[in-house]
Protein backbone atom coordinates (compact mmCIF):
# COMPACT_ATOMS: atom_id res chain seq x y z
CA UNK A 1 0.00 0.00 0.00
CA UNK A 2 1.75 2.92 -0.85
CA UNK A 3 1.21 6.35 1.36
CA UNK A 4 -0.03 9.65 -0.16
CA UNK A 5 3.81 10.64 -0.48
CA UNK A 6 4.87 7.77 -2.04
CA UNK A 7 6.37 5.48 0.71
CA UNK A 8 5.93 1.95 0.72
CA UNK A 9 3.99 0.87 4.07
CA UNK A 10 4.81 -2.76 4.34
CA UNK A 11 8.47 -2.38 3.06
CA UNK A 12 11.72 -2.19 4.29
CA UNK A 13 14.31 0.55 2.86
CA UNK A 14 18.09 0.55 3.18
CA UNK A 15 19.98 3.62 4.28
CA UNK A 16 22.45 4.46 1.88
CA UNK A 17 24.10 7.22 3.39
CA UNK A 18 23.36 10.70 5.48
CA UNK A 19 24.57 14.48 4.14
CA UNK A 20 24.23 17.77 5.84
CA UNK A 21 24.60 20.64 3.76
CA UNK A 22 25.12 24.38 4.83
CA UNK A 23 23.51 26.39 2.61
CA UNK A 24 23.06 30.76 3.33
CA UNK A 25 23.08 29.64 6.92
CA UNK A 26 20.37 27.25 6.40
CA UNK A 27 21.30 23.74 7.81
CA UNK A 28 20.22 20.99 5.50
CA UNK A 29 20.05 17.16 6.68
CA UNK A 30 19.41 14.65 4.60
CA UNK A 31 18.83 10.74 4.59
CA UNK A 32 19.23 8.66 1.14
CA UNK A 33 17.35 5.83 1.11
CA UNK A 34 17.17 2.96 -1.57
CA UNK A 35 13.93 0.83 -2.67
CA UNK A 36 14.90 -2.37 -3.80
CA UNK A 37 11.62 -2.99 -5.22
CA UNK A 38 11.05 0.19 -6.56
CA UNK A 39 14.18 0.55 -9.33
CA UNK A 40 12.71 0.89 -12.57
CA UNK A 41 9.20 1.07 -11.90
CA UNK A 42 9.46 4.10 -9.59
CA UNK A 43 7.05 2.76 -7.14
CA UNK A 44 7.51 3.44 -3.34
CA UNK A 45 9.73 6.75 -4.03
CA UNK A 46 9.40 9.78 -1.62
CA UNK A 47 7.51 12.20 -3.36
CA UNK A 48 7.66 14.96 -0.61
CA UNK A 49 10.16 17.59 0.12
CA UNK A 50 13.60 16.96 -1.91
CA UNK A 51 12.31 14.05 -3.51
CA UNK A 52 14.08 13.24 -7.03
CA UNK A 53 11.04 15.49 -8.57
CA UNK A 54 11.02 17.91 -6.33
CA UNK A 55 11.56 21.88 -7.53
CA UNK A 56 13.72 22.81 -4.32
CA UNK A 57 16.48 20.85 -6.02
CA UNK A 58 16.62 23.24 -8.48
CA UNK A 59 15.80 25.97 -6.04
CA UNK A 60 19.20 25.51 -4.70
CA UNK A 61 21.18 24.42 -7.26
CA UNK A 62 24.34 24.53 -4.56
CA UNK A 63 22.99 21.71 -2.49
CA UNK A 64 22.50 19.84 -5.55
CA UNK A 65 26.06 20.75 -6.06
CA UNK A 66 27.20 19.71 -3.22
CA UNK A 67 25.12 16.26 -2.82
CA UNK A 68 26.51 15.36 -6.18
CA UNK A 69 30.50 16.09 -5.78
CA UNK A 70 30.46 14.24 -3.01
CA UNK A 71 32.58 10.69 -4.11
CA UNK A 72 30.89 8.57 -2.17
CA UNK A 73 27.46 9.16 -3.34
CA UNK A 74 25.95 7.87 -6.42
CA UNK A 75 22.18 9.40 -7.38
CA UNK A 76 20.90 9.52 -10.52
CA UNK A 77 17.76 12.18 -9.50
CA UNK A 78 16.65 12.12 -13.62
CA UNK A 79 15.06 8.34 -12.67
CA UNK A 80 17.10 7.64 -16.11
CA UNK A 81 15.22 6.87 -19.59
CA UNK A 82 11.74 6.45 -19.25
CA UNK A 83 11.56 6.90 -15.33
CA UNK A 84 13.60 4.16 -14.93
CA UNK A 85 16.05 5.52 -11.92
CA UNK A 86 18.82 3.96 -9.60
CA UNK A 87 16.12 3.12 -6.78
CA UNK A 88 17.68 6.02 -4.49
CA UNK A 89 15.78 9.10 -2.99
CA UNK A 90 16.86 11.75 -0.73
CA UNK A 91 14.37 12.54 2.46
CA UNK A 92 15.03 15.00 4.88
CA UNK A 93 15.99 14.05 8.06
CA UNK A 94 13.07 15.37 9.83
CA UNK A 95 10.55 13.56 7.26
CA UNK A 96 12.49 10.25 7.88
CA UNK A 97 12.38 10.80 11.42
CA UNK A 98 8.72 11.39 11.66
CA UNK A 99 7.75 8.68 8.74
CA UNK A 100 9.88 5.74 9.90
CA UNK A 101 9.59 4.17 13.51
CA UNK A 102 12.20 1.44 13.24
CA UNK A 103 15.47 1.67 12.25
CA UNK A 104 17.77 -1.75 12.17
CA UNK A 105 21.93 -0.99 11.86
CA UNK A 106 24.20 -3.65 10.45
CA UNK A 107 27.82 -2.72 10.34
CA UNK A 108 29.42 -4.11 7.34
CA UNK A 109 33.10 -4.82 8.12
CA UNK A 110 36.11 -4.95 5.77
CA UNK A 111 37.06 -8.02 4.04
CA UNK A 112 40.86 -7.31 4.76
CA UNK A 113 40.18 -7.71 8.09
CA UNK A 114 37.46 -10.27 8.59
CA UNK A 115 37.48 -13.89 6.51
CA UNK A 116 35.52 -16.59 6.20
CA UNK A 117 36.35 -20.33 5.62
CA UNK A 118 34.17 -22.33 4.53
CA UNK A 119 35.47 -26.57 4.84
CA UNK A 120 33.23 -29.16 2.79
CA UNK A 121 33.33 -32.26 4.43
CA UNK A 122 30.96 -34.39 5.37
CA UNK A 123 30.83 -35.80 9.25
CA UNK A 124 30.17 -39.41 9.60
CA UNK A 125 30.29 -42.10 12.08
CA UNK A 126 28.60 -42.65 15.62
CA UNK A 127 30.18 -39.33 16.91
CA UNK A 128 27.74 -37.55 13.79
CA UNK A 129 24.28 -38.77 15.92
CA UNK A 130 23.70 -41.15 13.17
CA UNK A 131 22.31 -44.40 13.82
Amino acid sequence: RETALGLLADRAYGVVCVKEVVHMGAEHRFVQLRNPWGRGIGRGDWRGAWSNASTQWDDCPEVLQEILSDPKITWDRTQGEGGRGDGTFFVDFENFCSRFSTLHVVRLFPDTHFRQYKIAQRWAGKTAAQR
